[in-house]
């Protein structure tokens, strides 16, 4: 009785091509399935911190060129528009001075934007009014209003980041 070298050549491979099939679904490029570019709009500012507003739309569009999911471009021709308002920011202390109880030493930085984010071409809303919290700690020693403009840009990153994550991230 002669058999056929192939059902046992289909249990040989079988074991290697499984792990293959998984990849059938794989998406190369962005979980936004359909848009490659983002246009940033510069962020309005409701929060009364004088340039706030300039250092988060600084910050968010270096944090999608650093992602990489997708290219940053202008607003009128990019696949997704997102648009930002700044709406709060609260400074609080958390830690104060050992020998001087009404000395704040450490601080919290804490902002609030409402993010929307548009299909530039349908006008479909992937986010409409979102609410992102950011917030930053930092210390001083001196000058609290010189340390608060400083701790700016570490807001900002946070904020940028967070913003990032949920757009590159929408399913």
């Amino acid at each position: 009785m002669n058999r056929s070298p192939i059902p046992r050549l289909c249990v040989l491979l079988l074991p290697l091509l499984m792990p293959v099939g998984g990849c059938a679904t794989y998406y190369l490029g962005s979980t936004l399935r359909g848009y490659a570019s983002i246009g940033v709009v510069p962020f309005l500012n409701q929060t009364g911190e004088p340039q706030l507003e300039f250092a988060a739309t600084q910050e968010t569009l270096a944090a999608f060129q650093r992602d990489g999911t997708l290219t940053v471009a202008d607003a009128a021709s990019a696949d997704l528009v997102l648009e930002a308002v700044l709406v709060g920011a609260t400074f609080e202390p958390l830690a104060y001075a050992r020998n001087r109880s009404a000395t704040a030493r450490e601080f919290r930085y804490t902002i609030t934007a409402r993010m929307t984010v548009t299909d530039r071409k349908t006008g479909r809303k992937l986010y409409d009014g979102r609410l992102v919290r950011a917030d930053y700690t930092f210390r001083s020693d001196g000058d609290t209003q010189q340390a608060r403009l400083s701790a700016q840009s570490g807001v900002a990153r946070d904020l940028a980041q967070r913003l990032v994550r949920l757009v590159v991230e929408y399913w």
